[in-house]
């Protein structure tokens, strides 16, 4: 075993453990995101069922109006925003310089 083979495992492990780690954080705080948008969709949801069903019971009687406050009427406002596009580049870690032949879509 080489003289300085503790040291350099030592060195690794400690940058290893930094990315780790880190790699660690970033899971956690991806996953609190998604909880954040789920909560937030279903306050939407909700305050959004209490103003059709206000808008059905106000407008009981006047059939137009009251069709207004359904999903269906809602829905057909919202258009589709059109398709997303994410641009991926390949790179050795080392050099910086793109990988040849590497092609995300297939």
């Amino acid at each position: 075993m080489p003289d300085d083979f503790k040291d350099n495992f030592k060195t690794a492990t400690i940058d290893f453990n930094i990315k780790y780690d880190a790699f660690i954080l970033a899971q956690e705080n991806a996953f609190q995101g998604t909880v954040d948008k789920v909560a937030a969709n279903n306050s939407i949801f909700i305050k959004f069922s209490d103003l059709c069903a206000d808008g059905q019971t106000i407008f009981a009687k006047d059939e137009t109006r009251k069709a207004l406050f359904s999903m269906e009427a809602v829905a057909s406002l919202i258009k589709p925003t059109g398709t997303a596009t994410v641009a991926v580049e390949l790179t050795n870690s080392q050099t910086n310089v793109p990988v040849p032949g590497f092609d995300l879509i297939k």
